[in-house]
């Protein structure tokens, strides 16, 4: 290894280096039990804005479905607002999912 401030060759292991008297700061990485947990923690934001975001697309389509539900209802209508609706709870299970994690 090599001082980052003046260049010369210091031995491994070494705090300081004996040519400038430059501190010397091995890079650590974090311990593995705290690698995961940070891992842990991305996944749960991520599951969480996926569930926020479902939840929004979900609610959008349901009021243009009642919106549509306003006029003669046919079948069809009546299917994709329950399709909307299933969305709507599934949607609410994963959040619900993620935030007991």
């Amino acid at each position: 290894m090599n001082c980052p401030k003046c260049g010369k060759e210091v031995p491994a292991g070494a705090v300081s280096c004996a040519n400038c008297g430059a501190t010397l700061f091995p890079a650590r990485s974090p311990p593995p039990e705290d690698s995961f947990q940070i891992l842990i923690g991305d996944a749960k934001n991520a599951a969480k804005e996926f569930a926020e975001a479902a939840a929004k697309v979900s609610s959008r389509i349901l009021k243009k479905l009642e919106t549509a539900a306003d006029h003669p209802s046919t079948s069809a209508k009546e299917g994709l607002k329950r399709a909307a609706k299933e969305l709507d709870d599934a949607a609410k299970d994963l959040e619900r999912m993620f935030r007991d994690l």
